[in-house]
């Protein structure tokens, strides 16, 4: 968990701004404080992003958006598989590290945090395999034909919870990636660690500089962010009354959203079903990692 500091601490500091190459010095002096739930030690401090440091994350990848997005798709693919691979070596590390920033059981959080999110880069990467950058279709309404193109949107700004870190993460990151796309990463503050993990992933596998840049910033840099006009694609999962807001600052500029709004594991029991299997079934999902979970049942 994470508690907020304007105070000078003893404790190790990170930083939380990745310009896609190294990570950089906040100036702006507000701190987070890491502390593990179950055992309240103190973890570190992270120096938060700001909005000074807003033009050090969005400015290199849209930059890298040129090239990235220029990228045949089997060379993607191959950036992805490789993600694939250093993910799960690094995976019992970062599984561990989850577990200590936000108190996971470790069994859930290796479930999710490295074999769930090493298995996004790879399904994206197949995926991708099977898809054309070019498809031609009949004309409808005119001779001749029309050609459909895919190409990326642009830089996605991609905002993740701490409830199940890793996983969030990547399902933002590798369809973003795959599709082209470069990405602004805001994990959550208490997730600060594991983007320090994260980023070394991208570097064992060779990631281009500035194809995935990382904030560890609050809610004002939140605000900040899904404002620039250099975001083409804000993808969020947290509570709804947030979702509202990133919804009416980004479509204010006609930019474009995907939204994963708040949820409880909500289930719907019908008349005919079998109790003895609902009372088995609801629980695992409904209470996993502690209750700490939002499940399409």
């Amino acid at each position: 968990m994470a508690t907020n500091s304007n105070q000078a601490s003893h404790h190790p500091v990170i930083s939380g701004v990745y310009d896609g190459t190294s990570w950089l010095e906040s100036n702006g002096g507000e701190t987070s404080t890491l502390v593990n739930p179950s055992t309240e030690e103190i973890l570190c401090e992270v120096a938060l992003a700001t909005a000074a440091n807003l033009d050090a994350v969005v400015a290199p990848a849209t930059v890298a958006f040129t090239s990235w997005s220029q990228t045949p798709f089997a060379e993607r693919a191959e950036h992805l598989h490789r993600i694939a691979r250093a993910w799960q070596k690094s995976g019992e590390e970062i599984a561990q590290s989850v577990s200590r920033e936000m108190g996971m059981p470790i069994t859930i959080s290796r479930l999710s945090n490295w074999q769930a999110s090493a298995r996004n880069f790879s399904y994206y990467a197949d995926l991708l395999l099977t898809q054309a950058q070019e498809n031609i279709r009949p004309a409808e309404s005119f001779d001749g034909e029309t050609h459909v193109f895919a190409n990326p949107v642009g830089v996605v700004a991609a905002i993740a919870p701490w409830n199940f870190p890793g996983v969030l993460m990547t399902s933002k990151l590798a369809p973003a990636l795959a599709a082209g796309c470069t990405v602004v990463l805001k994990p959550a503050v208490e997730n600060a660690l594991t983007a320090h993990l994260m980023t070394a992933v991208f570097e064992e596998a060779g990631l281009p500089p500035g194809v995935v840049t990382i904030a560890i910033g609050g809610a004002e840099f939140g605000q900040e962010l899904v404002k620039d006009e250099r975001i083409a694609l804000v993808a969020f999962t947290g509570s709804t009354a947030v979702g509202r807001n990133i919804g009416a600052i980004v479509g204010e500029r006609l930019g474009l959203t995907n939204l994963e709004l708040g949820g409880k594991s909500a289930a719907v029991v019908l008349d005919d079903a079998d109790m003895d299997v609902v009372a088995v079934g609801l629980p695992p999902l409904a209470f996993r990692n502690s209750g700490q979970t939002c499940f399409a049942q």
